[in-house]
C-alpha cells in the first residue's frame, strides 16, 4: 500500500513539476513570452483546487484507488495537450488538467488510503508518501532536460506522458485494497491496544465538524499558509537578482527539493509525538526565520551559507506545507469522516497557492524585501489560525479511551 502511494506521488506530481524545465523552451519557440506561459502555474493550482473540492462527492461513487487511476489518466491528457497546443490558451487549459492530476492523483487520495491502513506512525507514513513527489521532482527534471535536448519539447512531452502516465497507472496495482477490513486485516498499530482501535475509528460527525469554530479557522489558516509558502517559486529569481548564476540557482533548487523531502519525513515524527500544533508552529518558525535571513542578510552571496539556509526554508515552504492538511484534519476532527473532510482543506491550500501569484507579483514592484516580509507575516497569521483551530478542536482522543 505504502509503496503504491509513494510511486503515485513520485510519478504524477514529480512529472507535473517538470514544467519549469519546459517553460523557457516553450516561450522561446512560440513567442508567447515567459510571463504568459508562467500563468500555467496558476491554472494548475486552480485545477487542483477544483479537483479537491470535487473529491468528497467523487469518493461517494468511486474508491480512492479509482480516483488515483483517474488522476493518472488526467496526467496523460495534461501532457499530450501540452505537446499539441497551438496557442497559449490551450497551454493554460493543459495546466488546468495537470492540476486535476495533482488533486486526484497525489496527496489527498493517498492520505486517505494511508489513514485507512495505518494507525501507528500514520503521520510519518503520509510524509514518506508526500516526499515521493519531491524525489520525483529531483530525478525527473534532469530526464526532462535530456529529452528536450534530444527530441524537442513537444516530442519530449509525448514520451514523458506515455511512460510516466503508464507507470502511474501500473503503480495503482500496488494499492492492495481500499481498507484492511476488506482483506480481513486490521490497520497497522490498531491491534496493540483496544483503546487504540477505538481511537482509530473515532471522530466527530460531519455536521458537528462544520459547526465547530475549528472548521473555518483551519480552512483560513491553511489558505494563508498556501498563500505564503508559495514564495519558494520566486526563490531562483530572487537569488539571481542578488548575483547568483542561473545554473547555480537551479542546482540549489535541486538541493532544496532534496532537503524538503528529508525534512518532511523527519518533522512528521514531531506530529506523531507532539501533535499537529507543534508541527505547524515549528515549520512556521523555520520558514519565516530562514526567509527573513535570506532577505535581509548576505547569505545569497555565499553558496555554502545559502545551501545551509535552504534547509530550514525547505522544512516550512510549499513542498512541506502540502503535508499540513492530511496531518491536522484527522487530529482535529478524528479519522472517522476523514475522507469526507480532507477535500475542502486540501482545496484551501491550493486556493492559497493560486492566489499567491496574484498577490506576490504586485508586491514585487516594491522589491523582494517588502513582498517577502509580507509573506512572513501572512505565514505567521496562518499558523495562528491553525494553532487556535487545533486548540479548540472538537475531537478529543481521551473521550474514546
Amino acid at each position: 500500500m505504502l509503496t503504491g502511494c509513494i510511486l503515485c506521488m513520485f510519478l504524477v506530481q514529480g512529472c507535473v513539476q517538470c514544467f519549469s524545465i519546459y517553460m523557457p523552451q516553450i516561450a522561446a519557440e512560440t513567442g508567447w513570452g515567459v510571463s504568459r506561459v508562467a500563468v500555467v502555474s496558476s491554472t494548475a493550482a486552480g485545477g487542483a483546487f477544483i479537483a479537491n473540492l470535487l473529491l468528497t462527492p467523487a469518493l461517494k461513487r468511486l474508491s480512492a484507488k479509482t480516483v488515483l487511476a483517474v488522476g493518472a489518466l488526467f496526467l496523460v491528457l495534461h501532457m499530450c495537450l501540452y505537446s499539441v497546443c497551438t496557442n497559449v490558451y490551450l497551454l493554460w487549459l493543459a495546466g488546468l488538467l495537470g492540476g486535476v492530476a495533482i488533486g486526484w492523483g497525489t496527496a489527498a487520495p493517498c492520505s486517505i488510503l494511508i489513514s485507512n491502513w495505518f494507525v501507528k506512525n500514520r503521520s510519518q507514513y503520509i510524509a514518506i508518501a508526500v516526499a515521493g513527489s519531491m524525489f520525483g521532482s529531483v530525478l525527473q527534471n534532469p530526464v526532462a532536460a535530456l529529452l528536450i535536448e534530444r527530441l524537442g519539447w513537444r516530442s519530449a512531452y509525448v514520451v514523458q506522458s506515455v511512460t510516466v502516465g503508464g507507470l502511474a497507472l501500473a503503480s495503482v496495482l500496488f494499492l492492495i485494497s481500499e481498507s484492511p477490513e476488506k482483506k480481513g486485516q486490521k490497520p497497522y498499530g490498531a491491534e496493540q491496544t483496544a483503546a487504540s482501535a477505538v481511537v482509530a475509528s473515532g471522530g466527530v460527525e460531519i455536521e458537528a465538524a462544520k459547526r465547530s469554530l475549528s472548521y473555518p479557522l483551519l480552512a483560513l489558516g491553511i489558505f494563508l499558509i498556501g498563500l505564503s509558502t508559495n514564495t519558494e517559486n520566486y526563490m531562483p529569481a530572487f537569488w539571481q537578482s542578488r548575483g547568483l548564476a542561473p545554473v547555480l540557482s537551479s542546482w540549489v533548487m535541486s538541493a532544496y527539493s532534496l532537503f524538503a523531502a528529508l525534512s518532511s519525513v523527519l518533522l512528521s515524527r514531531i506530529n506523531d509525538r507532539l501533535g499537529g500544533r507543534n508541527y505547524v508552529l515549528l515549520t512556521t518558525l523555520l520558514f519565516t526565520a530562514s526567509l527573513l535571513v535570506m532577505t535581509y542578510t548576505g547569505v545569497v552571496s555565499s553558496l555554502p551559507w545559502l545551501i545551509l539556509c535552504c534547509i530550514p526554508f525547505a522544512a516550512g515552504a510549499k513542498k512541506s506545507s502540502i503535508l499540513i492538511p492530511p496531518l491536522v484534519v484527522a487530529e482535529t476532527f478524528g479519522p472517522k469522516h476523514y475522507s469526507s473532510l480532507i477535500g475542502l482543506f486540501a482545496a484551501m491550500l491550493q486556493l492559497g497557492i493560486t492566489a499567491s501569484n496574484f498577490v506576490i507579483g504586485p508586491l514585487l514592484r516594491w522589491g523582494y524585501s517588502i513582498s517577502f516580509s509580507a509573506m512572513a507575516v501572512v505565514n505567521i497569521a496562518g499558523m495562528a489560525c491553525v494553532f487556535l483551530a487545533m486548540l479548540k478542536k472538537p475531537y478529543r482522543t481521551e473521550i474514546c479511551k
